[in-house]
């Protein structure tokens, strides 16, 4: 009886290490998980400094009380030996046997937290003001956060090509960064955007010297699914003529740029909600222009 009771305890022990054992596709789940949830608590952030120059009836007390819950678990995560620190890219986390259990659960109620925002934002959607639906659009999202960025390698980049999530991406940000000499020297792919990420919803290309050239080559018509545009901060003297199809667009902001004028079929935009073009060049008869064609669009000039 002894020995089968000894017998018992070992297989018991053995089942429970193997039980404990963090497989390569949980810990990329996990890694997901936080990722989503330290992207939403910034996109919040972001939409509570909006609203205090914003025209908007957007509750946004309730998203704070989400982004309070949210930080306070993303707190704990970093105190339970995984190596995580707030708002470092790319993320590095350690998964083990002693915090596993505390990583299930804390990745377990984040889970919820984010589908309470995205439930949230939805029910505020009539509420959202013209200059909000890019980050509203990020926070209704079910893949809220740039994986490019926050799930890849600080030593060896792994390519857009390569990437475990790129089906999965709907928001790509790339900001103050030479898009050209990262595309030439480390990731060739990016060029490519529409091919290997056809979900993307969101993009920003903000202070990447992007040029005209550049833009031509990066055919931003075949993602289909996008709605918002940030170009702001580059080198742009005009638009690729692809523009003019780009008619789900609700949100583009060009701001900062050298602008002469716009796509003269932008008139077929119905859908563009806010039109940033600030610090152009662009003449006021080409300003009279835009506010006839887009009459139903707030533009900021």
């Amino acid at each position: 009886m002894k020995l089968f009771i000894q017998l018992f305890r070992i297989i018991y022990k053995l089942v429970s290490l193997l039980n404990r054992r963090v497989s390569a596709k949980d810990k990329l789940k996990y890694s997901k998980i936080i990722a989503d949830s330290q992207s939403v608590s910034n996109t919040i952030y972001s939409l509570s400094n909006r609203c205090k120059n914003a025209d908007t009836k957007l509750d946004i007390d309730k998203f704070i009380k989400h982004k309070v819950k949210i930080d306070k678990l993303l707190k704990e995560f970093s105190l339970n030996e995984t190596g995580y620190e707030y708002n470092y890219l790319p993320l590095e986390i350690s998964y083990s046997e002693k915090n596993i259990d505390k990583v299930k659960l804390i990745t377990t109620i984040l889970s919820t937290l984010l589908n309470e925002v995205r439930i949230l934002i939805h029910k505020e959607r009539f509420n959202i003001a013209p200059n909000q639906i890019s980050l509203a659009l990020k926070l209704s999202s079910v893949n809220p956060d740039n994986y490019y960025e926050s799930i890849n390698s600080s030593n060896d980049l792994i390519t857009l090509e390569d990437h475990k999530l790129k089906d999965l991406i709907e928001i790509m940000s790339m900001q103050d960064m030479n898009f050209k000499e990262r595309a030439i020297t480390s990731d060739l792919s990016i060029m490519n955007l529409w091919e290997h990420c056809p979900n993307i919803k969101v993009l920003e290309l903000f202070g990447t010297e992007l040029t005209y050239k550049e833009l031509c080559e990066l055919k931003l018509n075949k993602l289909r699914k996008l709605k918002s545009l940030i170009l702001a901060d580059n080198n742009l003297e005009e638009l690729p003529s692809y523009f003019s199809s780009m008619q789900k667009l609700e949100y583009l902001d060009l701001r900062n740029n050298n602008l002469l004028y716009l796509p003269i079929e932008l008139s077929n935009f119905n859908k563009l909600k806010y039109l940033n073009v600030e610090k152009n060049k662009l003449p006021e008869k080409e300003k009279e222009r835009l506010r006839k064609q887009l009459s139903s669009t707030i533009i900021k000039f």
